[in-house]
């Protein structure tokens, strides 16, 4: 009887101890999962230490900003009595006086306070802080100092439209007629007339060869020409020309076949002056109708006479050719250098 008691009794504690390391296993699983939930929760790209990081540098370049901007504010009082305009130097000793050091303040007109953290602010010249971003500082209307194989000069460009956080500039004036005839495009061809809407428009980031040529009223022949408006440093990508998508984003208006836009409601509309309507007839883009017997209204223009579409009184001056005026979409991770944005200091732009 004894012997049955203890073996029962050894084969309890044996079921005891093999569920008490079943149950330890399980505690140990659970704690572990427990461990990576919680190390992802406070590590990871969603976690609380880095929402608390992001949360605690944002409140510090908030504070930056803002004490650049009181300082701007009190320069901008002693300005009214003593007439002195903001300048790096007396900027930088508002700044100092007010606790700051460490930074550093580069640019002639807007002036760019950057600090060890390479964070950095534009003061422009009317007072206003922003972050230096070109998405912050930037606006319509704006020189650009843009370089290209094809173009170059800051007065040749200006900001276009900003769209989910991109800068698209324009070339201030139009730059060659790409010749629709010499491309393939006859006035039988819809297919070709497509082929030539696609080459306009299309994105691309590398050099494009087309047929071009000057006015034909002077004599100027028509040569195939290698066109790249894409700068590596600056650029995602560029198209050759305006399209109506991009008129709409640029100023409002939007245009049909057929439809009359006033030189009047254009005006309105264009309120930097992207548009400047000289003389009878001034191109602001590419229009793509169906070519028939229309195939020079292969570009836009606004015409004192007719409003916004083909100009036939200089028809002769386009014979089957687009005066194109190329769109660059810049990078995002682009920061001011230099300049104010007007025409005689277009910005200068660096990728960071």
């Amino acid at each position: 009887m004894r012997e049955i008691k203890a073996k029962m009794k050894e084969k309890l504690t044996k079921k005891q101890r093999g569920i008490t390391l079943i149950a330890l296993v399980i505690t140990i699983i659970v704690l572990l999962i427990l461990a990576g939930v919680s190390i992802s929760m406070l590590t990871g790209q969603n976690g609380l230490l880095t929402k608390a990081t992001e949360a605690k540098e944002q409140s510090s370049n908030g504070e930056l900003k803002e004490s650049i901007a009181l300082a701007v504010q009190s320069l901008l009082v002693k300005k009214s009595y003593d007439g002195e305009e903001i300048n790096a130097e007396n900027l930088r000793e508002q700044l100092n006086a007010d606790g700051l050091s460490g930074f550093e303040i580069t640019g002639n007109k807007d002036l760019v306070v950057t600090f060890p953290n390479n964070k950095s602010y534009v003061v422009k010249t009317n007072g206003e802080v922003c972050e230096n971003t070109i998405q912050s500082v930037l606006k319509q209307g704006d020189y650009i100092n843009y370089n290209s194989d094809s173009l170059s000069g800051g007065e040749n460009w200006r900001v276009f439209y900003k769209e989910n956080g991109t800068v698209n500039i324009v070339s201030t004036n139009p730059t060659e007629i790409v010749q629709a005839a010499n491309n393939g495009v006859t006035e039988e061809s819809a297919e070709k007339a497509k082929e030539f809407e696609e080459l306009l428009k299309a994105k691309r980031t590398e050099k494009v060869s087309v047929r071009v040529g000057k006015d034909p009223q002077l004599g100027e022949e028509i040569v195939t020409k290698e066109l790249n408006y894409f700068s590596p440093e600056l650029a995602q990508n560029y198209s050759l020309t305006i399209t109506m998508d991009d008129i709409q984003k640029a100023v409002g208006i939007s245009y049909t076949l057929g439809q009359s836009v006033s030189k009047e409601e254009l005006k309105k509309n264009d309120v930097n002056n992207l548009f400047p309507v000289t003389g009878d007839c001034y191109l602001i883009g590419t229009y793509m109708g169906d070519l028939g017997a229309n195939k020079n209204s292969l570009y836009m223009v606004f015409s004192n006479n007719s409003g916004l579409g083909a100009c036939w009184l200089l028809a002769s001056a386009f014979e089957s050719g687009t005066k194109i005026r190329p769109i660059v979409q810049l990078k995002e991770n682009l920061v001011i250098v230099d300049g104010d944005g007007s025409l005689e200091y277009p910005y200068t732009l660096k990728a960071i």
